[in-house]
């Protein structure tokens, strides 16, 4: 009985020896583990130290440490840094409580985004300008006033009830945002919006209610939020550079304010768009016109357009080419002309010209270039316009009904036309 005992005593304490040896080998797996971290995090760190603009500075590591501790120390408890706070979201240091300092922008529609209808700005230290004595109306309602101005304005244009409500306002100190909001407002728009809101901004500083400075403070502005107007308006900093280069050409603001902003380090690449349009010859006279055709009132001038277009159509047959063409126009309102006249200057023309008219005008209706009711609209003056056309091409009316067959086969024209005509 006894050996029996001792034998399993003996088993015991084996089993709790084999436990006790893996138990150990789990322990010095676990804590190689862990220095194999340490040492792997120590090596990603190693003398790194990222600046505000992410550049990377490293020390020679068989430089003497004086002091200063080893590898994974940052510096002696002395040293003494100049610290930038980290304002780009993207760096390893940014902290959002930093920017109590500074000017947080919403980019957004609404009175809550920058780009085209509002902004809003969280501040800390940084004061709000103060309304003239007066008014009663603070920053926050003088935006909401501006934003409903300047939505009447791109319907009606009349730039004397846009003077006259500012004037009643009484708030010179917030002109600058107006600036501001009228560019942003006419970069979402088209080329017709943005030539208003040009003349809008030179009629308000002849009548002297926008001044000079209040010009400089909403180009500043415009400026520094320029990368988050690019998230919604792709060619922000182009357009922004043909406005100030307007601003210039129509003395709003001198020609230096591109140099001296460029010091401050915004918006260079709009800066740098500015000076060459005012760089380049008969600068003054190009950037009159710097909105294209679209902006233009005068409907002669836009026929000469459609004609240009239509005729390097029918030399060079790029379709791209004329689509491109179509695009910079920026007249949507005036489509239907470009579907006249590209069907009437085929009319005395071979089958191959009027062929490749059926497929630009296919290619501007599948892109959305031309509406289907301007589509329609064009047809319709030139079937208003057959009596006349017989003159001097006596097959007008087959040509007409050649074009009609085929651009309802393709789509490009309704088939409730065909019903129309049939009337």
């Amino acid at each position: 009985m006894a050996s029996l005992m001792g034998m399993a005593e003996g088993e015991m304490q084996g089993e709790e020896q084999r436990v006790y040896v893996q138990r150990r080998k789990l322990s010095g797996a676990a804590l190689e583990a862990e220095r194999m971290a340490r040492r792997a995090a120590r090596k990603g760190e190693k003398d790194r130290h990222v600046s505000r603009q992410g550049k990377t500075k490293r020390k020679a590591s068989n430089s003497k440490k004086s002091g200063a501790g080893a590898r994974t120390v940052w510096g002696r408890a002395t040293d003494i840094y100049d610290y930038e706070p980290a304002l780009d979201r993207g760096d390893p240091n940014y902290n959002s409580e930093e920017d109590d300092d500074y000017d947080t922008y919403l980019v957004g529609s609404g009175v809550e985004g920058t780009h085209g209808y509002g902004e809003r700005t969280f501040s800390g230290t940084a004061a709000e300008p103060e309304p003239t004595e007066g008014s009663t109306m603070n920053l926050s309602r003088f935006k909401e006033l501006e934003i409903a101005l300047l939505r009447e304005y791109f319907v009606c244009g009349d730039k004397e009830e846009v003077a006259r409500t500012l004037r009643e306002a009484r708030c010179p100190s917030y002109h600058f945002e107006f600036v501001k909001r009228c560019i942003t407002m006419a970069m979402d728009g088209n080329a017709k919006d943005r030539e208003a809101a040009s003349q809008l901004l030179s009629f308000l500083h002849g009548e002297g209610i926008v001044k000079r400075e209040h010009f400089t403070h909403g180009a500043r502005k415009l400026l520094h939020i320029l990368g988050d107007l690019a998230v919604d308006v792709p060619n922000a900093d182009r357009l922004l550079a043909q406005f100030l280069a307007r601003l210039v050409v129509d003395e709003i603001l001198p020609p230096i304010y591109l140099v001296e902003s460029s010091a401050e380090g915004l918006g260079e690449s709009a800066l740098a768009q500015a000076r060459t349009i005012l760089s380049i010859n008969h600068s003054s006279a190009r950037t009159l016109g710097i909105w294209g055709p679209g902006a233009a009132p005068d409907v002669e001038k836009l026929k000469k357009h459609v004609r240009l277009i239509l005729a390097e159509y029918k030399d060079s047959h790029d379709i791209e080419e004329a689509s491109k063409c179509v695009q910079k126009l920026e007249a949507n309102y005036y489509h239907h002309e470009l579907v006249k006249r590209a069907i009437v200057m085929t009319m005395d023309g071979p089958e191959e010209t009027r062929r490749r008219t059926l497929q630009l005008l296919e290619h501007l209706a599948k892109k959305g270039q031309i509406s289907q009711t301007q589509m329609v609209m064009g047809f319709e003056r030139v079937r208003e316009s057959l009596n006349d056309l017989r003159l001097d091409t006596p097959n007008a009316a087959d040509v007409f009904a050649y074009f009609v067959a085929n651009a309802v086969s393709s789509k490009t024209l309704p088939e409730s036309y065909v019903r129309l005509l049939a009337k």
